[in-house]
């Protein structure tokens, strides 16, 4: 089914303030099989590091699916959310991918888990902030739907001179959010700063207001469990005395060696009816069950298994696993999944292990189901995920080569091509994974493969040039010949010596339209160089023209990186260049005013993909699929999987003369702008009209009435960069146009 759940509208300025408008929608109908299988969500955008919760999404009283990727970056960007509807099916997996919903939750970044606190039924989000934890409180209704409101920005508790402290979780970390001390409410278990001891926050809005509709922590305890997490991955220290002094012990460690990077899970798992832990932690492999042979009052750990579960089949993920308790199949049941909890390497592959609880009675048993929970339904082919449509096999439908970063398989990373045909007609496109590893491209021993297609050397095929992580490109020969599948050999390596840096995206395609196939190359900067074609048709010379190809930057701001890649196109019948350039945060910019200005500086329109929508290290390819004279546009992105989107209407450029109701006659300027606009109205006798701000998704910002004149000046320094659109209107006349804010 496909879903139609966001409209986005772009501009494109020009003179007389003219702008083109664009709207697209997500392609989800497209089929994809793997092995013999179509995938039930393919384009939900693979995972990486996912932490898993129960909402109820759509207020059917099923619990559905949230699913929070951490942002594979130090920069404050936010993250990626996915939400799965459950469509309740009793003993089944039965979960459907349901985009719709991701743009209900607030901005988040690094860990997200969902819990009611105030016991209304609703899931609530605890969730990371400096330092500490911040509450959203779920505030769904039938008429308004999903929605969140902050409810804390920081939680604290009351220190010995009653001084308000942080309830400090390491934003590395995730904590286990639970209620403890068995008394209805919502206590905190999280390593203490330095990594080896755990601190309990105790709940105690029960004991003192005999209700949860509230949040108020005490640090019950710094030595929760009276045991000592120690450097090495395994090595605990039990009975602890609780005191950070060096142990005199010749089988531990000293203290001051503990570190800081742990997952945990409480869940009471022998059925005590207190709560046991599962760790994982950073730089190892393997979860820990720590027992806890106290009780909901006071907590002892009295043995630790190394290797949970050691019954079955142990989770074994590179690295720093962590765990969630959710009921995956519907058979009330709390199941375990297993997932890699690094933001940047580790499993990248398979790593999603989902472990069934196959108990009857109170104590709980888990076997492994699968080592690629929701996984093994999308496109996934590591870390990154780099696509280009290309027809490979000359059956005039156009396949799908998606190159990576590399994904993880037997303790080595592994670059590589994957080949998806398209096995579907002109007018419905299906794909179906013929191979991960196309032309045997793993054994270049090069990371971060990044294709692109033409044909070089003027014989009438398509060659590949393949760009890679160290900044070179290399020269793929086509001998397949006119009409035949491809037979595509690596003829030259560093080809002509071309060198960007890190991180080499290229796009081969004739830039300045002379009918030769020039050089665009993104790198990791964000930046693009162009190199020009000052060869033959059948012998190219690409010559460097610029390091800095129409002024583009998608650097992060405040950042060293932005991860360009880009795809220049034609769009519509004025056969006029745009650029869609992809970028670390994950926006999809676009550009125009290219032809006649491959010197000069590319107006920025607007980000076509916004960051919350595929996730960072965005990467678009745009192709007719579907022979409907309309461009699809593909977006890999970092987590190694694809989003794919479908422009609904033409490009149709309307001036502002003519996007007018009843002649209203205005002028806005300066355009672009940096801080005040005036808009100006010309029409006689008016000296009322009011000025309404919107921003391209069709969201008000703000509304100014002009009293008594015939202009007004707006402050828009406090905007976002980017195009916005206003709309001028008196009683009887409106009038609209756009304006760009730069810096």
């Amino acid at each position: 089914m496909k879903r139609l759940y966001f409209f986005l509208f772009f501009f494109t300025l020009a003179c007389h303030f003219s702008y083109s408008q664009f709207s697209y929608y997500r392609y989800d109908s497209i089929q994809v099989d793997q092995s013999g299988y179509a995938l039930k969500f393919p384009w939900a955008g693979g995972l990486h590091n996912p932490e898993l919760s129960e909402i109820d999404l759509n207020g059917d009283g099923i619990q559905d699916l949230f699913i929070n990727e951490r942002w594979g970056n130090f920069v404050d960007y936010g993250n990626k959310i996915l939400t799965f509807i459950n469509e309740g099916i009793a003993d089944s997996v039965c979960y459907q991918y349901a985009p719709e919903y991701e743009k209900n939750f607030p901005y988040l970044n690094n860990w997200a888990l969902l819990k009611d606190f105030n016991c209304d039924g609703k899931a609530d989000i605890f969730a990371s902030v400096p330092a500490g934890v911040g509450v959203y409180e779920n505030d769904f209704s039938s008429g308004n739907g999903l929605s969140f409101s902050l409810y804390k920005d920081m939680l604290y508790y009351k220190n010995s001179s009653n001084y308000d402290v942080n309830v400090y979780v390491s934003s590395v970390d995730i904590p286990a959010i639970e209620d403890i001390d068995n008394d209805g409410d919502l206590d905190i278990l999280t390593f203490d700063i330095l990594g080896g001891y755990i601190d309990y926050y105790q709940n105690q809005t029960i004991q003192v207001y005999g209700n949860c509709d509230s949040l108020n922590y005490a640090h019950k305890s710094g030595c929760w469990g009276f045991f000592y997490e120690t450097y090495y991955c395994g090595d605990y220290m039990l009975n602890d005395t609780c005191y950070n002094y060096m142990a005199d012990d010749s089988q531990h460690k000293t203290k001051d060696q503990a570190h800081s990077g742990s997952t945990t899970l409480a869940m009471d798992i022998d059925g005590d009816h207190d709560q046991d832990l599962i760790i994982g932690d950073i730089s190892c492999y393997a979860l820990m069950f720590a027992h806890n042979g106290g009780d909901s009052s006071e907590a002892y750990i009295s043995k630790v298994d190394s290797g949970f579960p050691d019954y079955d089949t142990p989770a074994d993920i590179n690295n720093f696993p962590a765990s969630f308790a959710i009921d995956a199949n519907n058979d009330g049941r709390k199941d375990i999944i297993a997932a890699t909890n690094i933001t940047n390497g580790g499993t990248s592959f398979d790593n999603c292990w989902y472990y069934k609880n196959v108990s009857i009675g109170d104590t709980s048993t888990f076997h492994l189901e699968s080592k690629a929970f929701l996984q093994n339904d999308m496109i996934d082919v590591g870390q990154n995920a780099y696509p280009v449509f290309v027809d490979y096999n000359a059956d005039h439908l156009l396949d799908l080569v998606v190159g990576n970063y590399c994904y993880y398989s037997n303790g080595q990373y592994i670059s590589s091509l994957n080949l998806y045909q398209n096995t579907g007609s002109n007018a419905q496109p299906q794909y179906t994974l013929i191979t991960r590893d196309w032309l045997s491209t793993s054994t270049l021993n090069l990371k971060s493969l990044y294709p692109t297609f033409g044909d070089i050397d003027n014989d009438g095929d398509l060659d590949m040039i393949l760009g890679e992580e160290e900044g070179a490109i290399h020269l793929f020969t086509n001998s397949g010949g006119v009409g035949n599948p491809m037979n595509i050999v690596l003829t030259t390596a560093y080809y002509q010596s071309i060198d960007i840096g890190k991180s080499s995206t290229p796009q081969l395609i004739d830039v300045n339209k002379d009918n030769l196939l020039d050089l665009i190359i993104g790198n990791k900067t964000g930046r693009l160089s162009y190199y020009k074609n000052t060869g033959t048709i059948t012998s190219p010379v690409f010559t460097n023209q610029t390091d800095s190809f129409g002024k583009v930057n998608v650097q992060i701001q405040g950042w060293y990186t932005g991860y360009s890649t880009p795809f220049l196109t034609m769009l519509d019948s004025t056969k006029k260049y745009y650029l869609y350039v992809g970028s670390e945060s994950g926006k999809v910019y676009l550009y125009g005013n290219i032809d006649n200005n491959l010197n000069g500086k590319f107006t920025l329109i607007d980000s076509v993909i916004d960051h919350n929508i595929v996730g960072s290290r965005s990467a678009p390819t745009l192709a007719d699929i579907d022979n409907d004279g309309k461009l699809e546009m593909a977006v890999g992105n970092f987590r190694g999987g694809l989003s794919i989107f479908k422009q609904s209407d033409s490009l149709v450029g309307i001036k502002e003369v003519k996007n007018t109701q009843n002649n209203l006659s205005f002028s806005l300027y300066p355009n672009p702008s940096k801080e005040v606009i005036t808009v100006y109205c010309k029409d006689k006798g008016v000296s009322f009209f009011n000025v309404t701000i919107y921003n391209l998704t069709g969201q008000f910002i703000n509304q100014y009435v002009c009293n008594n004149a015939d202009r007004i000046q707006i402050d828009v320094s406090n905007l976002a960069l980017g195009l916005y659109y206003c709309k001028i209107s008196t009683k009887e006349k409106t009038g609209f146009t756009a304006f760009s804010v730069q810096k």
